[in-house]
């Protein structure tokens, strides 16, 4: 039941990715603290990613559990 929220989070996730990357490839003219804020934000959701597939695949979360 928890995968629907999950599974659209991760869409909605790889779509932004895919937005952020093409900005960065596209306009080689964004400099300094714009691009720093861009590839910060691609990176950190790009890491987040794995952690909402696995989320994905659990039936019932674990209040308790905290890995």
């Amino acid at each position: 039941m928890a995968a629907m929220p999950v599974d659209a989070s991760t869409g909605v996730m790889n779509h932004l990715l895919s937005k952020l990357s093409k900005l960065l490839e596209e306009y080689t003219n964004i400099k300094g603290l714009a691009r720093n804020k861009i590839t910060f934000l691609r990176d950190e959701l790009s890491s987040m990613k794995p952690v909402l597939e696995m989320l994905a695949d659990v039936d019932e979360l674990d209040p308790l559990k905290r890995e």
